[in-house]
């Protein structure tokens, strides 16, 4: 009877952590990437698939979703303000790539655009 009370145990405590880790599906590109700095790209991905941001003068909004470690980029607009002294590279990426904590940002030919670091 003993035996069978542990083996009960043991298989509750298995299925308890199957069930918990269902629930928690890690998504190594949610977060928020790049300093926001004045002048600074930045980009916030959210577990609701929504990208919002900035490329440092202008402001970013689209969707997203993550296969691998490649980020597609959907619905990816910004509005179009003058910044003569800004660099505005992250107006029209297309995908990124997730390389530990820097994210490669890239342009529909494949071409890198430029790299934001996790916050």
């Amino acid at each position: 009877m003993r035996v069978i009370r542990q083996v009960l145990a043991l298989v509750a405590v298995g299925l308890l952590a199957t069930v918990t880790a269902c629930g928690t599906i890690a998504n190594p590109a949610i977060g928020t990437w790049g300093t926001g700095q004045s002048g600074e790209p930045q980009l916030k991905l959210t577990h609701e698939g929504v990208v919002s941001g900035t490329d440092g003068c202008n402001t970013i909004k689209g969707t997203w979703a993550e296969e691998g470690d490649t980020v597609t980029f959907y619905n990816f607009y910004t509005t179009k303000m003058a910044c003569p002294d800004v660099d505005v590279w992250l107006t029209d990426p297309a995908t990124a790539t997730l390389d530990g904590d820097t994210l490669h940002i890239l342009s529909s030919d494949g071409t890198e655009l430029g790299t934001l670091e996790r916050s």
